[in-house]
């Protein structure tokens, strides 16, 4: 895989960027981090997608992500995965 392809599966983040976004962060289960074969992730992420969450792009509004509850209700959108992500900190904290 070209360099250009790797920066393309990342959403054109790279391990700098997000290792600045996690300085910001102050819990380790909301930090962000590469999984292979998956993409940008959590550990609350996936907790949560243990329980059946997932994430996906809304049918109502093109190029935004959408996080989808277990009864796949739409909980959560941000313009991107790293802000949803970013946004479940929030969640975490009970600040929904």
């Amino acid at each position: 895989m070209t360099q250009k392809e790797k920066e393309i599966d990342r959403e054109g983040y790279e391990q700098k960027d997000i290792d600045e976004i996690n300085q910001y962060i102050p819990f380790v289960d909301t930090k962000i981090f590469w999984k292979e074969d998956y993409g940008w992730t959590s550990r609350y992420w996936e907790s949560l997608r243990a329980m059946g969450w997932t994430r996906a792009e809304s049918k109502t509004e093109p190029g935004t992500v959408v996080a989808l509850d277990e009864n796949k209700n739409e909980c959560l959108s941000a313009p991107d995965t790293i802000t949803l992500l970013k946004f479940l900190t929030n969640y975490f904290l009970g600040g929904g």
